[in-house]
């Protein structure tokens, strides 16, 4: 992200960012249809779990998860991973041959007297002038945290809807290939969305295009529990299905389009890449949040999928509250000034 960005106009770091970080949304694009052709061409339905305390009662459908069972199309699932593995190394491979940095004049030394009047201008002006913070630097700011936070709250839903949207799904829709042309969509819009908040960053900046991203998102997730009540299987229940994840995919995927332009903003080019990186330690925590809710049995039993959304949705208040505190405008000369020490 930061090699792309860096050959072109620091006006365009939303735009940019965005279209490079877009990549994550219109690859599923090409690869989910192509798993579940490759995996499942019969469109082989799942089962439910017959080691589940509620199966034979009335809360079976809602509590009890799907599994395919079928041998022949689990033989497969081995060689996907295979062909996938193979398809990706010539892509990354590729990939490493063809990313550069520019060198642009801005990189020749500066003239003597300019750079003199520049060092004046520092220190008449502490706090004033926008500079690269080093990532200790970063980790002695509020803006950082204040970022991290709301990074935290969106990934949640995105590691809850990446890895359960569908066995949640199933649990009141049993069609595989629904779900593979429901994906389909929803790679689309994890793209393209992307593009389109980089494109809102340049005009309203971090602060409010993740506020709008988090009440969005918040209210979303909060209302999935809603879904299984409209009924199961039935046409109703699928197009409410289909429109919420739209809608969901259609604004979260933008956390990753704000935040690849506003560590730049908020901290400067120098230490694009490990500042950049400092935030993705969110992800520790959202990976291991997914863990308790889901894998830990007693947890897991009393929340289920309603509890388990209600939980992000939570999760998703705290993030607004925290990035409401946050400057109207990302800079480095701001995030110098609020250092916590």
């Amino acid at each position: 992200i930061g090699a792309a960005q860096s050959w072109f106009p620091p006006e365009r770091k939303g735009l940019v960012g965005s279209v490079v970080v877009s990549g994550y949304g219109f690859g599923s694009l090409f690869w989910v249809p192509f798993q579940t052709v490759f995996v499942n061409p019969d469109n082989v339905q799942a089962v439910i779990d017959q080691d589940c305390l509620h199966i034979g009662t009335e809360q079976e459908e809602a509590k009890c998860d799907f599994y395919f069972v079928d041998k022949t199309m689990l033989e497969r699932v081995p060689w996907m991973f295979f062909l996938l593995g193979v398809v990706y190394s010539i892509m990354g491979v590729m990939a490493v041959c063809l990313i550069s940095d520019p060198e642009p004049k801005s990189r020749m030394k500066p003239h003597r007297r300019d750079q003199e009047l520049l060092e004046n201008l520092i220190e008449e002006s502490p706090g004033k002038v926008a500079f690269s913070l080093t990532p200790l630097q970063v980790l002695r700011t509020p803006i950082f945290y204040q970022i991290w936070l709301g990074f935290f709250s969106i990934s949640l839903t995105n590691g809850l809807m990446g890895n359960y949207s569908k066995t949640f799904g199933l649990t009141f829709i049993q069609d595989d290939h629904y779900f593979a042309k429901v994906a389909v969509f929803l790679n689309i819009l994890n793209g393209s969305s992307r593009v389109v908040w980089g494109l809102a960053y340049d005009r309203l900046g971090f602060k409010q295009c993740f506020m709008i991203i988090g009440v969005i998102v918040t209210l979303i997730t909060s209302t999935l529990p809603v879904l299984p009540m409209i009924g199961s299987n039935t046409l109703t229940v699928k197009i409410a299905y289909g429109c919420w994840m739209c809608l969901l995919y259609s604004v979260f995927p933008g956390i990753f389009a704000i935040v690849a332009a506003g560590v730049a903003d908020a901290f400067g080019p120098d230490h694009y890449q490990s500042n950049f990186g400092l935030l993705f330690s969110q992800s520790i925590a959202y990976c291991a949040t997914v863990i308790i809710l889901t894998k830990v049995t007693v947890i897991q039993a009393v929340l289920g999928y309603n509890g388990m959304f209600l939980v992000a949705g939570g999760c998703g208040v705290l993030g607004l509250v925290v990035v409401a505190q946050a400057p109207r405008q990302l800079s480095s000369s701001n995030s110098n000034e609020g250092r916590l020490f």
